[in-house]
């Protein structure tokens, strides 16, 4: 990990003890069940879940791929990834890791979907975590963006916490396209709402990815 990932991962690590009895309130209940039916969640698939934290929503990935799916479910915070475990523990269909998303490896063609909810502006390389992304995906695979609360508000958040998270922004509509199209994909929805963000976005087959440097 660079001193990037290493002070975030110091940071979540100070938030995960809080965060462990935490639940969502009745409106973002409803705002993360509306990303997941968005996201086209089935039986028996195979799903990446990157920044998984405490694993709230790694537990409701593994009630919908079911016994026959899979969840690899990945933190930079040790705190983390150990409440996420504790949370998932009876479900078997479930991995959680500890790690970067822009170092995991081994996983080629793995994944039908990776599904990044509240965690893509914590990415330290962005560029290189969509080609890991990328990667990582089946042929026609997908990448979801999703928060439960409107970029406004996701931003809002990040510049008020400070620290290690404080220029971990999620870019206008327009930029964050332009972005995950340069890595390979083709965007087919994106919602700006009001109180939650929405992206998602299919690999592309016809163009080469950019190497990873």
């Amino acid at each position: 990990m660079n001193a990037g990932q290493r002070s975030k991962s110091r940071f979540f690590d100070r938030l995960a003890a809080r965060w462990a009895g935490r639940g969502y309130d009745e409106d973002e209940v409803r705002r993360v069940d509306e990303l997941m039916a968005r996201s086209g969640i089935e039986p028996g698939m195979r799903i990446l879940e990157p920044g998984c934290g405490p694993g709230l929503i790694t537990r409701q990935l593994a009630e919908l791929v079911g016994p026959s799916g899979f969840v690899l479910a990945l933190d930079l915070s040790p705190q983390m990834v150990q409440q996420c475990r504790r949370r998932t523990r009876l479900y078997p269909q479930v991995s959680v890791e500890w790690g970067a998303l822009e170092e995991l490896c081994g996983h080629r063609g793995e994944f039908s979907l990776v599904f990044c909810c509240n965690s893509f502006p914590h990415f330290s390389d962005r560029r290189k975590a969509l080609r890991v992304v990328a990667d990582c995906l089946v042929r026609d695979g997908r990448l979801v963006i999703a928060h439960s609360n409107s970029r406004q508000r996701v931003n809002e958040i990040h510049r008020c916490a400070g620290g290690a998270v404080k220029h971990d922004l999620l870019p206008e509509p327009a930029t964050l396209c332009a972005l995950v199209e340069s890595q390979g994909f083709a965007v087919t929805e994106l919602d700006d709402g009001p109180a939650s963000f929405f992206l998602a976005a299919v690999k592309r087959q016809s163009a080469p990815l950019p190497p990873m440097i």
